[in-house]
């Protein structure tokens, strides 16, 4: 908790958290309006939000919903070293986990991931238990409530059940593959509308692009440091199998950590869905593998000191911790990366308060201000008071109107218009400026731009704001 925990109230947010708490703090009627057209896939997130903080929805309040969520991540790999039968491996696992710099990321985060990921570890446990006791209904039925759980808080993590199924065919045999077989294909298809439906909104992704194969390793490299003692321990657990490595809890943690991502990354190679939020869910799987090692490395350390007798031998438990050097070593590594993380400014990689700031004390009243894409409206949605001097000039109706995130912007006739009598006016764009065109509106604010000069830039990571000013008298 000290750790998911520490520094949450200072790191600025970005623009998918001003998203939650825009939509969150709506009625509930009005979330289910706009998920019936967009943003489906997190409707049980916001309706979650919303049913915990009502009306009084705070940044803080809902990252804690994260940090409680990866805390229970942690827990969860205990009790997964448990049902293992190696609960040193369990708390080193959730140890491990505790210190990932990427778990931290999006345990401080306004978003579903870490419930995701929580979802995601709660399957593994609920399989494992369901796989020791095939006979209890009962345990397949939480079993598919977890599955469920997964779908409903973001359907790419069902690639999970790619690891269930390996899990089921190496570990298992007979009825009890099918029992998973029809578990699985039931609770699927009591889902598959839900499925269907955020599968229909899939444009709200059309952002995305196909991911070179250096997305993938980036991920792979940003849940430890560094990725060279990272390596050398994984290949230490398989070195050391012979020893005492915990062949199940490495198999299951290197599936886990392996086949989510790199099946996401392959998919995407035609129909663009990679993002290293979408496969936080692996991280847990990346800890249980490296967690292998511990028996290895207990029995390592026994040995050393029984060759020893005329020396004083550490008591057990000692020897047990010993072992955890390992993660003292990876959590040691990985603390520059938790102080970036938790930088006030830059630590979710978008300074959008900064944006806000600088329009507070720049714009003059009467000033037009656009956004490219439109979707960086949210600033201001997020921040009015920092942009009450100015007009949103390309705004037809409110999201709430329009039952929409960001709101309706103009048509392409009206646009022509919206600039008439402005001398001044703010453009809000992303890091490629007016190049980020999503959107046709996109199109026409740039079109209108044209009676305008550039007078200044300034930059907040990483955004771009534009002051135009008219370049001809009848603008005045």
């Amino acid at each position: 908790m000290i750790i998911f925990s520490w520094g949450i109230a200072t790191v600025a947010p970005w623009r998918d958290e001003l998203v939650t708490l825009e939509v969150a703090d709506r009625p509930t009627s009005d979330i289910l309006d706009l998920v019936g057209t967009v943003d489906l896939v997190h409707a049980t997130y916001y309706l979650l939000v919303h049913g915990v903080f009502g009306a009084s929805v705070t940044l803080t309040g809902v990252r804690m919903i994260s940090v409680l969520a990866a805390v229970a991540t942690a827990v969860l790999l205990v009790r997964i070293g448990r049902e293992l039968d190696a609960p040193h491996v369990g708390l080193a696992a959730g140890l491990l986990f505790a210190v990932s710099p990427l778990a931290s990321r999006y345990a401080q985060e306004a978003r579903p991931y870490a419930l995701v990921t929580c979802a995601v570890t709660a399957s593994v446990l609920a399989l494992l238990q369901a796989c020791r006791q095939p006979w209890r209904r009962r345990r397949w039925a939480v079993y598919a409530l977890t599955v469920a759980a997964t779908a409903l808080l973001n359907v790419l993590a069902l690639t999970v059940l790619l690891v269930h199924a390996l899990q089921v065919l190496v570990a298992t045999r007979g009825w009890i593959r099918r029992t998973w077989a029809i578990t699985t294909g039931a609770t699927l298809l009591i889902l598959a509308p839900f499925v269907l439906g955020a599968v229909t909104q899939r444009g709200q992704v059309s952002w995305l692009t196909v991911p070179p194969l250096s997305e993938l390793r980036r991920f792979f490299l940003t849940e430890y440091q560094p990725w060279q003692l990272v390596v050398l321990v994984l290949a230490a657990a398989v070195f050391l199998v012979p020893l005492g490595t915990h062949r199940h809890a490495l198999g299951l943690g290197v599936a886990w950590g392996v086949l989510p991502p790199a099946v996401l990354w392959a998919v995407s190679q035609v129909h663009p869905l990679f993002a290293i939020r979408y496969v936080v869910i692996a991280v847990p799987g990346a800890a249980l593998a490296l967690a292998a090692i511990m028996p290895a490395l207990v029995t390592l350390a026994e040995d050393f000191f029984a060759r020893r007798p005329h020396r004083p031998t550490p008591r057990p438990g000692m020897i047990r911790m010993l072992a955890l050097v390992p993660v003292a070593a990876i959590a040691l590594y990985g603390l520059p990366a938790q102080l970036d993380y938790r930088s006030a400014v830059n630590g979710h990689a978008e300074n959008v308060t900064g944006v806000a700031r600088y329009l507070a004390t720049r714009a003059l009243p009467g000033d037009a201000v656009m956004y490219v894409p439109g979707e960086l409206r949210i600033i201001a949605l997020a921040n009015p008071d920092a942009f009450r001097l100015t007009d949103d000039v390309a705004l037809a109706q409110s999201p709430e109107r329009s039952t929409t995130i960001y709101g309706k912007d103009v048509s392409s006739e009206e646009m022509q218009d919206v600039l008439a009598g402005r001398r001044r006016v703010w453009v809000i764009t992303g890091s490629r400026g007016l190049n980020e065109q999503r959107w046709p509106a996109d199109v026409d604010k740039v079109d209108v731009l044209a009676g305008y000069h550039l007078q200044e830039i300034s930059y907040r990571l990483p955004f771009q704001i534009r002051l135009y000013t008219a370049t001809s008298p009848e603008r005045h």
